[in-house]
């Protein structure tokens, strides 16, 4: 499910499709815009390189802290700017000129349907179709804004939970709508700001109408979007203050992970594999930073930060294919900062749920509570779903004292410190034969990831070892005479699939080689993401990358029986 034959697939497919909409008013590729303009990669060795994200509390230009409201304002702008110039394109401005056609009205159950068509833009030539649900009662009503078109149930949800649906047709035309922010190019030549950008700014288009709707309440317009609608939910309220909450939903890269935490050894959706797939999405000026992240002056925690101290909640799942709730924590922790700068820690939340890509209809309803909190409608407790935490003093609390570091100790000496100190126990009854019901289980994520994965004219076996883990190991269809040699495969940061996701080829290749692989998910991935939540309350003094060697020493038993 999660292997390389899969991803590729959806690569090329993925790729077929964005092959056919455009970037900017001339290119539909990343080849055709460097031909045409040119343009060369930035001179690296002249930008700073960061590899932890960039601080949203200093200033990009100066580095000194920011201390005023008048600085973050500043900051506001110098962030934008970078957005615009490595990511997005230059929008418009926004046109001085809207007018609004009404161009039908009508009742289903009890709530009011009415489809208008925007004009703005030089000779007015600019339209936007947007649909309004305005559901009954006495106004004005907070406002859900998204481009999901009706089919799509969160607006509808909305409405029943007393929110004004609004949807703008500014979409991916693979939902069986035309994208009406395709034709912005030919109204706005100048402009080269791309698709997520196009999208976005035609929130903005709404909005200026919203503010002339007597039903709509103007002061809580909330606006969401999923997986790629996500990512210009986010643009449009970072950029647009007059949003006054949003909620990310599943965009990941390009949205909620940052940039910084999609390079190979992550395994999840690259700067090459998005821009390549989807050149139309970002300004082409993206793909110079393929295997330079480090080296990108802003950040997604540093666009997330522009929405504070409106209300922002992230939301995505844990175990999703391009999911990554480590670098969502991390981005998230960083965000808060900004929002405590501001005085509203409350006004941001983070929510992992357990599940895929899609949505369910309770992830809906908690992005509503979310919107009713933020709108005083209600009071629902903040989500914040962290795994890996660390509180230092919390923990030296429970640990007590520490011995110091041996300074004249043996190398394994100092390395046992490091790993910190394992608790006594008994080593697992290892089964000398493959045959036979697992005595341990992934749960529920294991079926998720289709584990154990099908590998061509490769078998598999499930391992029970060390404290009620489970392994798979991997082995030639054909039975080969004699023993086996073993590679342990210890993945890479898969946070959101463990050992089901990986950068380069490693078990099939291995195992057509004459090899047995055994893999299995370190404590903190994949199916062992939650493990890792209460670990050094439950082991204060051990580390995780003590259990992790712990884990694999247990491994090495199982298999040597």
């Amino acid at each position: 499910m999660h292997g390389v034959k899969h991803s590729v697939f959806l690569l090329l497919l993925a790729g077929a499709l964005a092959a056919q909409q455009r970037i900017n008013l001339h290119d539909r590729s990343w080849d055709e815009w460097q031909r045409r303009t040119g343009e060369q990669a930035p001179d690296f060795s002249k930008m700073r390189g960061q590899a932890s994200l960039p601080d949203p509390l200093r200033m990009l230009d100066t580095g000194l802290p920011i201390a005023t409201q008048a600085q973050w304002a500043r900051q506001r702008g110098l962030i934008r700017a970078e957005y615009e110039r490595w990511f997005f394109g230059k929008m418009p401005p926004a046109p001085d000129n809207l007018r609004a056609v009404v161009t039908r009205e009508s009742d289903d159950g009890g709530v009011r349907l009415r489809e208008v068509t925007l004009e703005f833009g030089p000779g007015r030539r600019g339209r936007l179709r947007v649909q309004l649900l305005i559901p009954p009662g006495k106004g004005p009503f907070p406002v859900f804004l998204t481009n999901h078109p009706r089919e799509r149930p969160w607006v509808l949800t909305a409405v029943r939970r007393g929110y004004l649906g609004c949807v703008y047709l500014a979409m991916d035309p693979v939902y069986g709508y035309t994208d009406d922010s395709d034709a912005f190019l030919d109204v706005y030549p100048e402009h080269d700001f791309s698709v997520l950008a196009r999208w976005a700014w035609a929130g903005m288009r709404a909005v200026d109408y919203l503010l002339t709707v007597p039903e709509a309440d103007g002061k809580r317009i909330a606006i969401t979007g999923h997986s790629r609608n996500g990512k210009q939910a986010l643009l449009a309220a970072a950029f647009d203050e007059r949003i006054a909450a949003v909620a990310l939903s599943s965009g990941n890269t390009g949205e909620g992970t940052p940039w910084r935490y999609t390079s190979d050894p992550f395994v999840n959706e690259s700067i090459e594999q998005i821009t390549g797939n989807f050149p139309h999405w970002f300004h082409p000026r993206l793909r110079f930073f393929m295997g330079r992240e480090h080296k990108l002056p802003v950040d997604q925690n540093l666009l997330m930060a522009m929405v504070a101290p409106r209300a922002l909640l992230m939301a995505s799942a844990w175990t999703e294919g391009q999911g990554a709730p480590w670098a969502w924590e991390q981005a998230y922790r960083s965000v808060r900062r900004v929002y405590r700068f501001h005085g509203a820690p409350d006004r941001i939340g983070l929510s992992l749920r357990a599940g895929e890509h899609a949505t369910a209809a309770e992830d809906i309803e908690r992005y509503l509570d979310f919107f009713d909190t933020a709108f005083g409608r209600a009071s629902f407790p903040r989500p914040e779903t962290v795994f890996y935490g660390f509180d230092y003093d919390r923990w030296q609390r429970r640990a007590g004292a520490i011995p110091e570091p041996p300074k004249q100790g043996t190398l394994p000496q100092r390395l046992r410190w490091a790993l910190g100190e394992e608790p006594p126990g008994a080593r697992y009854p290892a089964r000398n034969r493959l045959q036979g019901a697992p005595r341990t289980s992934d749960g529920w994520p294991g079926v998720l990831y289709g584990r154990p994965l099908a590998i061509n004219r490769v078998r598999a076996a499930t391992l029970s070892f060390g404290d009620d883990l489970k392994g798979d190991l991997y082995l030639p269809d054909a039975p080969a005479a004699g023993k086996l040699p073993v590679v342990i495969w210890l993945h890479p940061y898969a946070h959101a699939t463990g050992y089901s996701r990986w950068a380069r080829p490693h078990i099939g290749p291995l195992v057509q080689r004459g090899f047995a692989v055994f893999a299995f998910d370190q404590i903190g991935f994949g199916s062992r993401v939650e493990q890792a939540r209460r670990f050094y309350h439950r082991y204060p003094r051990w580390s995780l990358l003590g259990k992790m060697v712990a884990d694999t020493r247990a491994a090495v038993d199982a298999l040597a029986a």
